[in-house]
């Protein structure tokens, strides 16, 4: 049984892909494990089960106006500066 995939494109219709690999399949996988595995670094004791995030002390802010501007956390971030300003 062969698995295709295809990205779409609208309007244009313009398709993207094809049939899905063993190969294929075990990268996604090594990435996933890769992906986690990075990931465990931002909760304590790597623990998953328990999954408490480690301190935001932890993590540098960046002095790039750039990333700030598309920062997902952006507004954290600048509540926590506010914080730290004020302790």
């Amino acid at each position: 049984m062969a698995i295709k995939a295809y990205e779409i494109y609208f309007p244009s219709m313009n398709a993207l892909g094809g049939e899905v690999t063993q190969e294929d399949i075990d990268g996604v996988i090594q990435k996933i494990i890769q992906d986690v595995d990075y990931q465990k670094q931002f909760i304590v004791d790597q623990d998953v089960v328990q999954n408490i995030a480690v301190s935001h002390k932890n993590f540098q802010r960046t002095t790039s106006p750039k990333k700030c501007k598309s920062c997902t956390f952006r507004k954290v971030c600048e509540e926590l500066k506010t914080l730290e300003l004020s302790a």
